[in-house]
C-alpha cells in the first residue's frame, strides 16, 4: 500500500478528505521505492510525520486524528456537546480509497 484517501464526516454526502502517504525512497543500487518506516499524514494546511507502528491505529479506527496535537480523539456525538455539533476535525475518519503501486517485470 502506498498511499490511502480518508473520508472525515458523519455521513458521506458531506465532509473532508485527507490522505496518508508512506515515505520511500529507493533502496541502494535498485530503482524501486522500499517503504522507510514513517507515513504522513496530510490535510489542507498541515503534514504530520508518524512512525509506521501508529499506522494500525490510524486504518483501525473512526476516531478522529487532531492535527494541532497529532493525537488520536474521541468521536463526539453528531448532535455535539451542549447543542454545538463538532466542527469537522471532530468528526470520525474513514479510510475511503487505498492505493497500491506494483512493480512489473517481464
Amino acid at each position: 500500500m502506498h498511499a490511502i484517501v480518508f473520508h472525515v464526516g458523519y455521513k458521506a454526502s458531506r465532509g473532508h478528505y485527507t490522505a496518508t502517504v508512506l515515505q520511500t525512497q529507493p533502496k541502494c543500487g535498485s530503482e524501486t521505492a522500499q517503504p522507510l518506516p514513517a507515513f504522513y499524514y496530510l490535510d489542507d494546511e498541515r503534514v504530520f510525520s508518524q512512525p509506521t507502528e501508529r499506522l494500525n491505529l490510524l486504518l483501525n479506527t473512526h476516531r478522529p486524528f487532531n492535527l494541532n496535537t497529532g493525537r488520536f480523539e474521541d468521536i463526539l456525538p453528531e448532535a455535539g456537546v451542549n447543542g454545538v455539533p463538532p466542527s469537522i476535525a471532530e468528526q470520525p475518519r474513514t479510510p475511503y480509497l487505498l492505493v497500491y503501486t506494483t512493480t512489473y517485470t517481464e
